[in-house]
């Protein structure tokens, strides 16, 4: 299955043009490697995966594992994605707004339509599933535009470890270009993805 990479103005559309939601989906991108899922599936799924894995690590470490029935560091995929899809989704579709002049553009991103995503998890192969494994096990970063960063590493006494400064934003930031900067950075994550399988 083969995708083009989606546009800002669709990624911005999905995201309803929501700064946390980019940013979340952003981090979770920049933290933990989807590359072997891609292809396996749908962009809201994509998405959702990719900023609920993100949020939930940073809102607590163990969030997860506090659940008896799953944990992130269980080996059944399947019942990973489930469980954080079980928020992701929620919050991906409460933003969501697609006009009709993108409607066949979103649709040719979602080609699964949420189905059969455990027949779908099962072509993606160990590697990539222990990577995830690993990435989702590791602390979440930091991020801070450059004109924060010395400030930020002082009050943490030089510390600098997991301050991320986004370069792909302005030193100092603007709310002006702020979200379509973040959508434009997530579309070149995609576009590496899409680069390295073809």
């Amino acid at each position: 299955m083969s995708r083009a990479r989606p546009t800002s103005n669709l990624i911005l559309n999905i995201c309803g043009h929501d700064t946390g939601l980019l940013s979340s989906i952003h981090h979770g991108l920049y933290e933990v490697s989807l590359r072997g899922f891609y292809p396996y599936l749908d962009l809201n799924e994509f998405f959702a995966f990719s900023a609920s894995q993100w949020k939930g690590r940073e809102n607590d470490a163990s969030t997860y594992q506090k659940d008896a029935d799953i944990t992130l560091f269980e080996p059944d995929i399947h019942e990973i994605f489930t469980k954080v899809f079980s928020i992701g989704m929620p919050w991906l579709n409460k933003h969501k707004v697609i006009p009709d002049e993108l409607r066949k553009k979103y649709e040719r991103q979602n080609p699964y339509n949420g189905k059969d995503l455990a027949a779908r998890l099962s072509q993606v192969s160990d590697t990539a599933v222990s990577k995830l494994l690993d990435d989702l096990s590791k602390p979440v970063n930091q991020y801070v535009f450059e004109c924060q960063y010395e400030q930020e590493k002082a009050l943490r006494g030089g510390d600098n470890f997991g301050l991320v400064v986004m370069n792909f934003q302005p030193a100092y930031p603007s709310k002006k270009n702020l979200r379509s900067n973040f959508a434009l950075e997530i579309g070149r994550i995609i576009e590496n993805y899409i680069s390295s399988t073809t």
